[in-house]
């Protein structure tokens, strides 16, 4: 993978923003100078952008990526672990997900 690539956060990172601009996914895409395939290929992890992509697609929702960075806390680590162990977990994750996303609509 290139250094300059997201790995797994582009698709809840770039349908949220869509979401909260309350764009639809073509007119977000023509803003941001994409194609409507390629930015839904992005929300749903087949494609994944560069950081510059992703800034470009932000700023057309009207939004910034930041980048910052804090000390580990060995209790969020544990328990992420924990219930990355849940049989099912990820299923549910996605049902979670899929619940939120059609509430914004």
């Amino acid at each position: 993978m290139a250094e300059d690539k997201f790995d797994g956060l582009t698709e809840s990172l770039l349908s949220a923003a869509r979401i909260e601009s309350g764009l639809s996914l073509r007119q977000l895409a023509k803003k941001a100078g994409t194609s409507a395939a390629t930015l839904s290929a992005y929300e749903h992890g087949r494609k994944t952008p560069s950081i510059r992509t992703v800034g470009r697609i932000l700023e057309a929702a009207g939004m910034e990526l930041r980048f910052s960075y804090a000390p580990i806390d060995p209790e969020v680590v544990a328990r992420q672990r924990w219930e990355d162990s849940l049989p099912g977990i990820q299923e549910w994750r996605q049902h979670r997900d899929a619940l939120i996303a059609q509430a914004a609509r």
